[in-house]
């Protein structure tokens, strides 16, 4: 077992024991689709078909290429990332990594610059336990944590606490605190909370299908929101493998924007994604055209070799696949609010796919408007982050196991 299997086996062990408006595009006059017929009332749709290359802002240059600025973490001295959960990058391009593992805050330089950890580990003051999740707020230089070992929400600028903590009520937490696992965490400036459980089914339902939500706690509300829940077929008929979920299925992804805005996807096999305000209200919505990636290798096979993996591929080869397959495995906004759509969709198998993406990943990628600029292939073994103007980060992991993050620049070959 490699030392990340070991480090999200921790990452479970430890829970469980503690569209976008297309304003002025005419994209609202614009004809109705079958891929998008039902939209939520009064949302403005922005429609792309099968055939849009985009441009990207320039005109005929196609798709960018990934240029490396720096990297760091990884085998640098004092430079430690053991399971990093977030990455978040400021308006100046400076980036928060709240490590889960380590249990601190690690602050970046935009010209890759360590400049070290913002929190210890401890539950006092500003101190962290589990950090699941961070976010810069606006152009400032504090930075919004949400600490699930703790449970609360945090706020850190230069090392130090500077706004009283704000506790999340620890009901909020029960469906991780149950499954033992957590799929995607988000926190948004004013404290609010999203959480993604990995999908569950009640142990005495002879229901093969488990539910997987997207929960929304607000700061300081009494109740929980609901934004999604999706039913995914789980193999519960062949045993040991529990609900373990069947590969290729769609199920509810969401990203959280720096103004606290939220888009949410993966309801069905459709090419549709909602963005929302963090009131809860929609804002409009992306409907894409398109065939969904065929079921790749990748979500058929581990990245291990041994008894039990091979008996969990052969199960997997027997359960039966969607009739429409997931359109898209993980989503992330930039900065400026531009949407990055991952296409690959995640294995079950390979451990970090639903926490850090898919290494080489396809990405569609649409502006704050929701129009189409075009997609771009993530070089072999980046798993993207964030993004800011033409630059965009990600973690990479070594053949040591060791995580780096890496910054890119897109160049287009004009350039």
């Amino acid at each position: 077992m490699s030392g990340r299997e070991v480090a999200i086996l921790a990452l479970i062990a430890g829970i469980a024991a503690g569209c976008a408006s297309d304003a002025g595009s005419g994209a609202a006059d614009a004809p109705a689709a079958a891929w998008c017929e039902a939209h939520p009332d009064g949302a403005e749709v922005a429609l792309t078909p099968a055939d849009d290359e985009g441009t990207w802002g320039r005109e005929g240059l196609g798709s960018p290429n990934f240029f490396e600025l720096w990297r760091a973490g990884g085998l640098n001295e004092d430079e430690d990332l053991a399971f990093p959960l977030n990455a978040s990058v400021s308006h100046a391009g400076r980036l928060a990594i709240a490590d889960w593992e380590l249990g601190n805050l690690s602050i970046v330089e935009r010209d890759g610059r360590w400049i070290g950890d913002w929190a210890a580990r401890g539950q006092g003051p500003g101190e962290l336990a589990l950090p699941a999740a961070a976010r810069w707020i606006g152009a400032s230089d504090t930075v919004v944590v949400f600490d699930i070992g703790n449970g609360r929400v945090v706020f850190l600028s230069d090392g130090r606490p500077v706004r009283p903590h704000v506790l999340v009520d620890p009901g909020f937490l029960a469906p991780i605190l149950i499954s033992g696992e957590v799929g995607w965490v988000g926190v948004t400036p004013a404290a609010g909370v999203l959480i993604a459980p990995a999908p569950t089914a009640p142990a005495d339902s002879e229901d093969a299908d488990a539910a997987a939500p997207i929960l929304f706690q607000r700061a300081r509300a009494s109740e929980v929101d609901t934004l999604v829940t999706v039913a995914i077929p789980t193999m519960r008929a062949r045993p040991p493998y529990g609900t373990l979920t069947a590969p290729g299925w769609p199920r509810p992804v969401a990203a959280l924007g720096g103004d606290g805005s939220i888009v949410v996807g993966g309801m069905d096999g459709r090419y549709r994604i909602l963005r929302l305000e963090e009131s809860g209200d929609t804002i409009g919505m992306i409907c894409r055209d398109t065939r969904a990636l065929p079921f790749s290798e990748r979500e058929r096979h581990a990245d291990r070799d041994d008894d039990y993996v091979a008996a969990l591929e052969e199960a997997i080869a027997a359960v039966p696949h969607p009739d429409s397959l997931a359109q898209f495995g993980r989503l992330f906004l930039s900065v400026e609010g531009n949407l990055w759509v991952q296409r690959d969709r995640p294995s079950a198998l390979r451990f970090g796919d639903a926490y850090h993406g898919v290494p080489g990943a396809l990405y569609d990628v649409f502006d704050p408007a929701g129009r189409y600029l075009g997609e771009v292939r993530a070089p072999e073994n980046a798993r993207l982050q964030a993004a800011l103007g033409d630059t965009v980060w990600a973690y990479e992991i070594g053949e040591l196991d060791e995580t780096w993050v890496v910054a890119y620049e897109l160049h287009w070959a004009a350039e």
